[in-house]
């Protein structure tokens, strides 16, 4: 039994010494090349020390954009994103709680789109929180994948923000706010996209900066106000 005195971030903590490596147990539908730990392997291995140490993880989603994708073959797919917060919640006192936004995509043909992000957003969050290592850099996922030209198989989904962009974007809002910018760059981020700054995709990246940008200008061309005190400035 679980110590009832145990505050959440004690209980995770003992969660995350029970979990520390996941072995890739799945291979990709697309060509069976590419091997990757499965969402039913992650909660097969974490499910039981969550019940051990007495937490409760709860999921919502906060925003869903699907669009139509086309494939490099011509057909197509609908490519879902989600916006998700995940509450952790002490079972033995469930006003100690934490809560954590992430972000998922599932690329589908059909209707499975938001399963497949939901399952997604669910996988990578647990993977990345607790740090478990699967002895990949990327996962593939067992979506359907292209292959280009060359013949090369390609992942899908949409590439995500440069450190060039973020770089900036940095630079345009501490032009539009000043050094202590950061706090409102944030809230600006989350307004235009939805999500925070890990989740930025390189075409709203592009769309941020034509905002900034047109901030900036519009701020420096406005006329200075006439200092009508007759009292030195300063």
């Amino acid at each position: 039994m679980v110590d009832e005195k145990l505050n959440l971030h004690q209980r995770l903590l003992a969660v995350r010494s029970e979990v520390s490596y996941a072995k890739k147990d799945k291979k990709s539908n697309a060509d069976g090349k590419f091997p990757y730990v499965s969402s039913s392997q992650i909660l097969s291995l974490i499910g039981p020390a969550l019940i051990a140490a007495g937490v409760l993880l709860s999921t919502r989603i906060l925003k869903t954009e699907v669009s139509d994708h086309t494939t490099a073959k011509g057909g197509h797919q609908y490519f879902t994103q989600i916006w998700t917060e995940h509450t952790w919640t002490n079972v033995d006192k469930p006003e100690d709680k934490m809560v954590c936004e992430w972000y998922g995509q599932g690329l589908d043909p059909g209707e499975k789109g938001v399963g497949k992000a939901v399952t997604y957003a669910e996988k990578y969050f647990l993977l990345k929180f607790f740090n478990i290592a699967t002895g990949e850099d990327d996962d593939p996922d067992s979506g359907t994948s292209d292959k280009g030209a060359n013949g090369n198989s390609q992942q899908q989904g949409p590439a995500m923000m440069a450190k060039s962009q973020s770089s900036k974007i940095q630079e345009l809002a501490a032009k539009l706010y000043g050094s202590e910018f950061i706090p409102q760059l944030k809230e600006f981020v989350k307004k235009e996209t939805g999500g925070g700054s890990a989740q930025v995709t390189e075409t709203q990246a592009k769309e941020l900066i034509s905002k900034l940008g047109a901030l900036v200008e519009e701020k420096h061309s406005r006329p200075e106000e006439p200092n009508t005190n007759d009292e030195i400035p300063f």
